[in-house]
């Protein structure tokens, strides 16, 4: 690709110099000339490219899926699993979705299980890059967890007698938990 240009998903490219450096590469001395013709037949010299997104928000196959999806299982016990299609390469991710459904929830961390990158069982995850996993799959968590209280509080309520902003989730009332949300 050249300069001014778009990619196949659509990003802009503006200037790159890419053209530029194999008409260079193939300018200069013995620039594969000692090669042509001489390999063994289906052999060949050949030059490649590729482009890497980083810092970005923008998928980088653009559909109208959400950017991440994580579903949340709270099993009879009390210990709720994650599941998420995120791929934990070193950056914590399966780590925090632990966190951020132990905060919602108030449970520990012993239970609270996550099932990550299993296309068998998670929902789709559109990758990890960019440094995405925090934010997309990290909110997609919250956004379970916060929906999974409120359904257990309006559940609760009504056989308990009581409102539903009256139901306590082991210790983090719904009140406790919209003042760490201001707090955050």
């Amino acid at each position: 690709m050249g300069e001014d240009s778009r990619t196949v998903n659509g990003m802009r490219v503006t200037s790159n110099g890419f053209l530029a450096v194999p008409r260079r590469a193939s300018r200069a001395p013995r620039a594969g000339s000692d090669k042509f013709r001489r390999l063994p037949y289906g052999r060949g010299v050949g030059v490649a490219g590729s482009m890497y997104i980083s810092g970005t928000n923008y998928c980088i196959y653009p559909n109208e899926m959400p950017q991440a999806a994580v579903q949340l299982k709270l099993d009879r016990s009390g210990r709720a699993t994650v599941f998420c299609g995120a791929s934990d390469i070193g950056q914590g991710s399966d780590s925090l979705l632990a966190y951020i459904v132990c905060e919602e929830l108030g449970l520990t961390l012993r239970d609270v299980r996550v099932v990550a990158a299993d296309t068998d069982l998670t929902p789709v995850d559109l990758g990890s890059y960019s440094s995405r996993e925090t934010f997309m799959v990290g909110n997609a968590c919250l956004d379970a967890a916060r929906k999974l209280r409120q359904e257990i509080a309006a559940t609760l309520a009504g056989p308990w007698g009581c409102r539903e902003d009256q139901v306590v989730l082991a210790g983090v009332s719904p009140a406790r938990a919209a003042t760490r949300r201001r707090s955050a």
